[in-house]
């Protein structure tokens, strides 16, 4: 069972089983008072707190089929306040969570971000979650990092397909009583030659790969690693051409 980019239910467990492992390796021995500055507010503490809970809601979910979104809160209720426990406790979250990922049929019925409502949706998520907090706390300890082109590809399908439905985003895009964001914005990996058009206004937003940067009231330029970098906000668009006030209006529709 595959996604549009060819990686599969296993493929997505095996990514996020190595972009977990980084993400504790990182944190095990790091001071976890350490700012995180691509989180305003949260220190390494915070941020592996805020990992943990999450791998537990979405094992709670998957195990449960639930058809419904789970309350986060009675989660995040749980992190440990003793710093000496977090890095267990987070670590021992993630086990579980593969544990019941690996262990469940891809296509059993359970609540995700998108409007595909199956398990397959939750490596998938799980792995860009983590992907994009390794590269935060990397950052906050001055580690190299980098995103694979691979993996890179996958998050801006993710972003697209499912993160666009998270109910906030939508809010914003198509506010009660206000004027719906329009507009058509491309994503151009200047790398790859990989483009990614989004039609804005509707009831939802709809995406779809393109041959050409035509016909987009504005184009985001950048290598395939920076456009998955600035979908989830950790840089500014790498290169504005056409409408910068539609870019503008999608990064603060967009922000979680």
């Amino acid at each position: 069972m595959s996604t549009e980019l060819g990686l599969d239910y296993a493929g997505h467990l095996s990514a996020l089983r190595g972009a977990v492992g980084r993400l504790v390796d990182l944190v095990a021995d790091a001071d976890p008072a350490t700012p995180v500055p691509a989180c305003p507010g949260w220190d390494l503490g915070t941020l592996s707190g805020h990992i943990g809970a999450t791998h537990r809601w979405a094992e709670a979910m998957v195990a449960s089929g639930m058809p419904r979104r789970l309350p986060f809160e009675a989660f995040a209720a749980e992190v440990p306040h003793d710093a000496g426990e977090l890095t267990v406790w987070l670590l021992i979250g993630a086990q579980r969570l593969l544990a019941t990922l690996e262990s469940t049929d891809p296509d059993r019925p359970v609540w995700t971000f998108g409007h595909d409502r199956r398990a397959a949706g939750w490596p998938r998520r799980m792995l860009h979650e983590a992907v994009v907090h390794g590269l935060d706390a990397a950052e906050a300890l001055r580690q190299p990092s980098r995103v694979d082109a691979a993996v890179a590809r996958d998050g801006i399908e993710e972003f697209l397909g499912a993160m666009l439905h998270h109910p906030t985003i939508q809010r914003r895009l198509m506010p009660d009583g206000g004027e719906p964001l329009t507009g058509t914005l491309i994503l151009a990996a200047a790398d790859t030659g990989e483009i990614w058009r989004v039609d804005l206004g509707g009831a939802t937003p709809r995406w779809r790969r393109v041959t050409s940067t035509a016909d987009g009231d504005a184009v985001v330029l950048g290598g395939i690693a920076e456009l998955y970098l600035y979908l989830w906000h950790r840089i500014p668009a790498p290169t504005v051409m056409g409408s910068p006030d539609l870019v503008a209006q999608w990064s603060r529709a967009t922000t979680l």
